[in-house]
């Protein structure tokens, strides 16, 4: 329905026949809004713009064509159709409480290398409360040379909901903080570089849900979000699309710069590409805080290539068994735990299927004969049954807990964790039961080298040899679990 107050663009001079220059006309109705503070009509047409549309102050009106030009028909869509080849389509300085709807604002020149459509605010404050809803962002056939389709700048409490962009170098740009930007179920497809960009200065609060992100003609990825090293502090990312990558690209599909406080969760990634440098999700700088939780990735998943703290990785679908790398890179409070299809971090529970006699007064490893499991071929049931060795490329924080049930006895029990057969990583030490069989419980952290062994040794002083015991009561009786924590120091 058309909105009977509004100002029609046609009203001031402008044609929409796709040969005419529009410029001054289009202007002409956007000042005449402003002034106004009533909403702006575009009927369907295309409105040939050859010089920079610069309004500022622009504030609390809605500008709205004809339909959502989806299947990019220039016969029915509201079309501003940049021709020249350089500058701005339209530049929005202090832009506040706008809603673009419905419209199509494009470009027709090969040669064009700059950003269509901006807003700033040179004065110091930001732009805010905007809105781009329906709203089509493209440059015509091979026209695919435009810096970004949408460049946000001082621009804080605003979405883009619902629009495509297309055949662009970048889709939207982010620069000098962008605070509290939201991207709702967008598409972005045909962009040769990156579908969303920070270029520079620290953004807060940016969040995507439910977007689609295609790559571009000839199967290369468009990587959905990109830092150029800058600050952002609360990154969400929900419920996104991406497709598949069919060439070696390097680029990936998310590539986190310095990231404080990031939720990427419910996303499916397809294939990043074929290269060895093509990754879902690309951690490339010091970074904290980042959960990554029930994503289906399809093929390399995650590399960290810095150090990165506070990370959890977690109830995610792995099609590829090895699919996390760069795990050296983490560290601090970070768990892997619950996913599917991968591999994981070394780790292993063995015990004892029978009793084990120990001496008196001897400090006595365990010999474990039965494993629950064992990822890393840490232990040998058969082979120096003892010892669980850290594996080739398995070095970092590792987690262990020994229980042993003695029988009972008179006297005093001891259990120690061993490293490489002189150093104590624990320690515990008990008083036996007389009466009945008790069991000593010790555990703790260690980090660890490739190739270093741990033990668990146990000593008692009754007077005579006294059992340990294993399966005659339960195979879970005399136990040792080592887990890897993570990577990294």
């Amino acid at each position: 329905m058309i909105d009977g107050a509004a100002i029609n663009l046609r009203d001031y001079g402008a044609t929409g026949d796709g040969v005419t220059d529009d410029s001054a006309a289009v202007l002409a109705a956007f000042n005449a809004a402003k002034a106004a503070g009533k909403s702006l009509y575009v009927p369907v047409g295309i409105y040939n713009i050859a010089t920079t549309i610069s309004v500022s102050s622009l504030r609390n009106i809605t500008v709205f064509g004809e339909g959502s030009p989806v299947d990019l028909d220039t016969t029915k869509a509201s079309y501003f159709r940049f021709t020249g080849t350089s500058g701005n389509m339209f530049y929005f300085d202090h832009l506040a409480g706008v809603e673009f709807r419905d419209l199509w604002f494009g470009y027709n020149s090969g040669s064009y290398s700059d950003d269509l459509v901006r807003t700033n605010n040179s004065g110091g404050l930001d732009s805010t409360y905007n809105t781009w809803n329906r709203c089509v962002f493209s440059g015509e056939g091979a026209g695919i040379n435009a810096t970004s389709l949408l460049k946000l700048e001082k621009t804080i409490i605003s979405s883009i909901n619902r629009c495509l962009f297309t055949k662009a170098n970048n889709g939207v740009a982010l620069l000098t903080y962008c605070n509290v930007i939201t991207f709702r179920e967008n598409t972005f497809y045909d962009l040769n570089f990156r579908s969303v960009y920070v270029f520079t200065g620290a953004c807060e609060s940016l969040m995507f849900y439910d977007n689609t992100f295609e790559p571009t003609a000839d199967g290369k990825a468009t990587g959905v979000f990109c830092v150029n090293n800058e600050l952002i502090i609360n990154l969400v990312y929900i419920g996104n699309w991406h497709g598949d990558v069919s060439v070696n690209d390097g680029i990936g599909w998310l590539t986190l710069g310095i990231i404080r406080g990031a939720v990427i969760s419910g996303n499916l990634f397809s294939t990043p590409g074929t290269g060895a440098a093509d990754y879902c999700i690309i951690v490339n700088n010091a970074s904290s805080g980042i959960q990554i939780s029930g994503n289906s990735f399809y093929d390399k998943a995650l590399i960290f290539g810095a150090a990165t703290t506070g990370v959890n990785i977690s109830s995610n679908v792995f099609y590829t068994a090895n699919a996390i790398y760069g795990l050296n890179y983490i560290a601090g409070t970070s768990t892997i735990n619950s996913n599917v299809g991968y591999s994981g971090f070394p780790r292993c529970k063995a015990y004892t299927t029978g009793n084990q006699s120990i001496p008196t007064s001897t400090h006595t490893a365990i010999a474990f004969d039965g494993e629950y499991y064992n990822q890393g071929a840490m232990h040998s049931v058969s082979v120096a049954n003892t010892r669980f060795t850290v594996p080739a490329g398995g070095a970092g924080l590792y987690s262990f807990s020994g229980n042993a049930l003695f029988n009972s006895g008179t006297g005093t029990m001891w259990g120690r964790i061993l490293k490489n057969g002189t150093v104590i990583v624990s320690s515990v030490i008990d008083s036996l039961n007389s009466a009945a069989s008790k069991t000593l419980s010790t555990d703790n952290q260690d980090v660890a080298a490739d190739g270093d062994y741990y033990e668990f040794t146990v000593w008692q002083n009754s007077g005579g040899a006294l059992n340990v015991l294993g399966s005659v009561n339960s195979a879970a009786d005399t136990t040792f679990t080592v887990s890897k924590v993570f990577s990294g120091d």
